[in-house]
């Protein structure tokens, strides 16, 4: 065994050290990864290529240190000897580490939203009231089975289209229903909620009475 001064950088040991005791070097590797480290030399051996092998090696002090090294077989007079060199790549390891920790939560928080985001729908889907989606843009969207059959509505957009056609035009106080429906839309998003009764009508004009509530919620960050 023999190595450059270089050996204290990587391993903790002096060269003068390890020559005395090469058993350090292999002591030192982590015990997960030394089946795989002999594992490779040897196979490289066998197909007379370069080996290359990434493990942790426990310093002196007790730290551990991700170490590279290549080293190519060769034959002497009693065995044969490997030479190569190591470089520490625990600054890589580490920053791959917390790319891989990053896209794990980031996994997590996608499965967490998409699941969040088919319970919302199931209740959508399935709930006995009726239900629509109003964006901060004051667009209609997304009409429930509930509210469909409330108001006869052909098909989800279908009430979004003809908003006004599913209102007569005054409501009971006399007020013309588009401008008491903006009146009472703005009501909800600056105030996060508003309850009121409304008068609907299916697309045939059959009056249909409800009582509406509104309640401001962020998706996607809008309301």
């Amino acid at each position: 065994t023999d190595m450059t001064d270089a050996a204290f950088t990587l391993y903790g040991y002096t060269r003068e050290q390890i020559m005395q005791n090469p058993e350090l070097m292999s002591n030192g590797v982590h015990p997960d990864d030394r089946v795989a480290m002999r594992d490779e030399l040897m196979q490289s051996a066998r197909a007379g290529r370069q080996a290359q092998m990434n493990f942790r090696f426990n310093r002196p002090d007790g730290t551990y240190r991700w170490l590279r090294t290549y080293a190519a077989a060769q034959l002497i007079e009693n065995g044969v000897a490997w030479v190569g060199y190591t470089a520490d790549v625990t600054a890589e390891r580490e920053a791959r580490d917390r790319a891989d920790e990053a896209l794990r939560q980031l996994t997590v928080a996608r499965d967490a939203a998409e699941a969040a985001q088919q319970r919302l729908r199931a209740i959508f889907e399935h709930t006995k009231i009726g239900l629509v989606m109003i964006d901060e843009n004051r667009n209609f969207s997304d009409a429930n089975p509930s509210l469909r059959e409330l108001l006869d509505i052909e098909d989800e957009q279908d009430f979004t289209r003809d908003f006004s056609k599913f209102s007569p035009p005054f409501q009971p106080d006399g007020r013309p229903s588009m401008e008491r429906a903006a009146e009472v839309i703005e009501t909800a998003f600056e105030r996060g909620y508003n309850r009121f009764d409304w008068m609907h009508q299916t697309r045939g004009g059959e009056p249909r009475p409800c009582e509406i509530a509104l309640t401001r919620v962020e998706l996607g960050g809008k309301p």
